[in-house]
């Protein structure tokens, strides 16, 4: 759908689903505590800020969970999830004082996971962050020179209890934790400079540091063997 006129628009979405009636009407070859459902929305939002000039939002959500009775190595217990993830970008182009093209976006994304069976659970969240500028100057109808840099940032957590045994899942099984905690930084830059020696012939110097990861310390996975539930 659209809301508004130029110079901003607006673009939006839902859904929801959930099987419930479905079940109830016919069954189900499960039985589900936890009737699944998922729901999700995404919205654009474009500005023209000036005949040079462009501007856009974007934002998705997405949601679900699930409870059902499993069968699993001669056992029934019940297995519950949940997810949630989240998006949101912006994106801009422009030109300053008709010499300077200016081009960039950022975007950062959300993921939560949560799950349990029996007596064993954990959860997974991720983090990522990512932000780029690409600019181009025109300094003569000769000599041009662009630059520009880009970030990204990526996080991850995993805790939990789950088995020791992977044939073991019933009541007091031995069992392990996970802590992993892990984050990344990619930073990064370039310049280019053009320069028009004669009507096809260009000469060009291009500078771009490799930067490494930069990693935050901490531990991957920590097992603590044997515990009992």
């Amino acid at each position: 759908m659209g809301v508004g006129a130029r110079p901003a628009g607006f673009r939006g979405a839902l859904r929801a689903s959930s099987p419930g009636l479905l079940y109830n009407l016919y069954g189900s070859p499960r039985h589900y505590p936890t009737v699944p459902r998922s729901h999700d929305g995404a919205g654009k939002l474009s500005w023209t800020v000036s005949p040079t000039a462009r501007l856009s939002l974007f934002y998705l959500d997405t949601a679900d969970r699930v409870g059902v009775e499993s069968e699993f190595l001669n056992l029934r217990q019940l297995y519950e999830q949940r997810s949630h993830t989240r998006f949101a970008g912006l994106q801009f182009r422009g030109l300053v004082a008709s010499r300077l093209a200016l081009r960039g976006q950022a975007g950062w994304q959300a993921y939560r996971n949560r799950w349990s069976l029996g007596e064993f659970g954990g959860r997974n969240d991720e983090d990522n962050e990512q932000a780029n500028l690409d600019a181009v100057w025109s300094l003569s109808r000769s000599h041009e020179l662009s630059f520009g840099g880009n970030f990204r940032r990526y996080g991850a957590d995993l805790t939990g209890q789950v088995a020791a045994d992977s044939t073991d899942y019933g009541a007091g099984a031995p069992a392990r934790s996970l802590a992993t905690h892990d984050r990344v930084d990619y930073p990064g830059a370039y310049l280019e400079d053009k320069v028009r020696l004669a009507r096809r012939l260009f000469a060009t110097l291009e500078g771009v540091p490799i930067t490494p990861p930069v990693r935050e310390p901490g531990p991957s996975i920590r097992a603590l063997p044997w515990l009992t539930c």
